[in-house]
């Protein structure tokens, strides 16, 4: 599988540099990229249209015909701030 640089550089860095790479400034941005790791959303379901925004500028989600999901890069930044066990079902 191929792998963004966002996600390479993620994984390979230290732990305690993990947050300086990853940049959501926007609390309601945070809030959205959770709700997007149970599953995609209308856009009537999100909290925030303003956080799905910034998370689809930023490339950690894409919208499709009024559905919002996260991309790789948005897994791979869930994944290294608050980790995927909860969010995502084995």
């Amino acid at each position: 599988m191929n792998t963004s640089p966002l996600v390479e550089k993620l994984y390979n860095a230290e732990p305690e540099a993990r947050a300086s790479i990853i940049a959501i400034p926007d609390a309601s941005a945070r809030t959205v990229l959770k709700q997007l790791a149970q599953k995609p959303l209308w856009d009537g379901d999100l909290s925030s249209k303003h956080g799905r925004d910034v998370l689809v500028e930023l490339g950690y989600a894409s919208r499709w015909n009024g559905v919002n999901f996260l991309t790789q890069d948005g897994f791979a930044v869930l994944d290294s701030l608050w980790g995927l066990k909860g969010y995502v079902k084995e």
